[in-house]
C-alpha cells in the first residue's frame, strides 16, 4: 500500500517538477535580461561618490547654502551605484514584490521600464514561485506518509493535509532561523534584527531600513568582486527558496482549512450524505423502470404464445 502511495506521488509529482524547473529558468533569463536593460539605462558616467565629491568642492561658504549644498551632496553620496550586479539585486526586489526601496529608476525611460518590466515579470515570477510552492507541499506530503508508515506503522494516515501544513510552518521557521543566523556572522546584528529582517523579506513587506548583505557591496572592494557574485547568487537562491517556502505554506494552510471543514462541519458531512441518497435513489428508480420494462415484454411475449397455441387448437378441432 506504501509503495502504491509513493509511486502516485512520484507520477503526480514529476509533471509538476518538470514545470517548475521551465519556470525557474525563464524567470533567471528574464532576471538577467531586466538587469542588463535597466544597466544600460540608469548607469551615470560618473560614480554618486565622485558626483558628492565635485558638489562638496562647489559649495559657497554661507551657512544656509553650504548646509543645504552638503546635505544634498552626503545624500548623493549615500546612493547606490547602478552596477550590473546592484540592478540585478534591483531587479530581484520587482520581481518579488519585496521592495526595499534602497534603489530608485531617476530617468523618465527607466521608470516606465519598470513599469512594464513589472507587468510582465510579476505572473512570471508568481507562477514560478506557486508551482515550486506545490513541489514542496507534496514532498512534505509524502514524507509525512513515509515516517508514519514506517516509524509509527499506521494503515490509514489521518489528517495529512493539516500534519503538512505544520511541516511547511517548521521549515519557514528553519529558514528564519538559519537566516539570523548567517547575519549575526556575515554583518554583526542581533539575532533580533537577523529575525526581523528575514521575515520583513520573505513576508514581502519590504521596508527597506535592514537590507541583507548590502554592507558586504559597500565595503568590497574591486579584487573580491568575483566572490560577492557567488555570494550574492548564493543569497538570491536562499531568498527565492525562502518564499517557495511561504508558498508553500500558503498553499498548504487553504488545503489544511479544507479538510477541517470537511470533516468537522456537519453541513458539509449532510450535503455528501444528501448526494450519495439522490445517486442511489436514482439508480434503483432506473433498476426498477428495467424490471418494468421486462415484465412488459415478458407479458407480451406471453400473450402471443398463449394465442399461437389458441389458434393450433381450433385448427385441429377443425380438422
Amino acid at each position: 500500500m506504501m509503495r502504491r502511495v509513493l509511486n502516485v506521488c512520484n507520477m503526480t509529482t514529476k509533471p509538476l517538477l518538470r514545470k517548475s524547473v521551465l519556470r525557474i529558468l525563464l524567470l533567471i533569463v528574464y532576471t538577467m535580461l531586466g538587469s542588463w536593460m535597466f544597466h544600460c539605462v540608469e548607469k551615470t558616467p560618473i560614480t554618486y561618490k565622485e558626483m558628492s565629491a565635485n558638489m562638496l568642492e562647489k559649495t559657497p561658504l554661507q551657512v544656509p547654502t553650504f548646509v543645504n549644498d552638503a546635505y544634498e551632496a552626503v545624500k548623493v553620496g549615500k546612493k547606490v551605484e547602478w552596477t550590473f550586479l546592484n540592478t540585478t539585486s534591483y531587479v530581484f526586489t520587482i520581481l518579488t514584490t519585496i521592495g526595499y526601496g534602497h534603489m530608485a529608476p531617476e530617468t523618465e525611460l527607466g521608470q516606465m521600464l519598470t513599469v512594464l518590466y513589472a507587468i510582465v515579470g510579476l505572473p512570471i515570477s508568481m507562477l514560478a514561485l506557486k508551482t515550486i510552492g506545490e513541489v514542496i507541499v507534496r514532498c512534505i506530503k509524502s514524507l509525512v506518509i513515509r515516517i508514519e508508515k514506517r516509524l509509527f506503522k499506521t494503515r490509514g494516515v489521518q489528517r495529512i493535509r493539516q500534519k503538512t501544513f505544520l511541516g511547511t510552518c517548521l521549515m519557514m521557521l528553519l529558514f528564519l532561523l538559519l537566516g539570523s543566523i548567517l547575519e549575526v556572522v556575515a554583518e554583526g546584528w542581533s539575532f533580533t534584527e537577523g529575525i526581523y529582517t528575514w521575515f520583513v523579506v520573505l513576508s514581502t513587506i519590504g521596508f527597506g531600513d535592514y537590507i541583507p548583505f548590502q554592507s558586504l557591496d559597500q565595503k568590497s572592494h574591486a579584487d573580491r568582486r568575483k566572490s560577492l557574485w557567488v555570494f550574492i547568487a548564493i543569497l538570491a537562491c536562499f531568498t527565492l527558496i525562502g518564499l517557495c517556502v511561504v508558498s508553500a505554506v500558503l498553499t498548504s494552510l487553504v488545503q489544511a482549512v479544507e479538510e477541517y471543514r470537511s470533516k468537522s462541519n456537519p453541513y458539509v458531512c449532510g450535503s455528501k450524505l444528501v448526494q450519495f441518497v439522490k445517486r442511489q435513489k436514482g439508480r434503483v428508480s432506473r433498476s426498477g423502470v428495467y424490471a418494468f420494462n421486462r415484465g412488459m415484454v415478458y407479458m407480451e411475449e406471453g400473450q402471443n404464445i398463449e394465442h399461437y397455441h389458441s389458434r393450433v387448437r381450433t385448427r385441429s378441432n377443425s380438422i
